[in-house]
């Protein structure tokens, strides 16, 4: 069950993108946001608390995105999980879709 207060989980490499990420959700939507810089910690994470939605890179430094994404969709299957990546890669992009990804997202892309 999705958990409308639980926080947000941004998962990124880059501590740049957290933080400008959490900074807009805090502010705009007063959304409480956790962490991780890794596939692995983003597993501790997920697995230690409760999670409305995840936000998640492709390019982790352990593990690649799409292997974190199907083991979250394994796991948690009721918290969406948006890719919110660098890589403007429609194969890339339409796997992680047909995988089961709500949604996928160019980072510096214009609306």
């Amino acid at each position: 069950m999705i958990v409308p207060s639980a926080p947000v989980l941004l998962v990124d490499d880059d501590l740049a993108i957290i933080h400008s990420t959490s900074m807009i959700l805090k502010e705009g939507f007063q959304l409480r946001c956790l962490s991780a810089l890794s596939g692995k910690q983003a597993f501790e994470v997920i697995e230690s608390e409760a999670v409305s939605l995840v936000l998640l890179d492709l390019g982790l430094p352990d593990m690649s995105g799409e292997e974190v994404l199907v083991r979250f969709l394994k796991d948690f299957p009721q918290v969406p999980v948006i890719i919110v990546t660098a890589l403007r890669d429609l194969d890339v992009a339409v796997r992680c879709m047909s995988l089961g990804a709500y949604d996928y997202v160019v980072k510096g892309s214009e609306p």
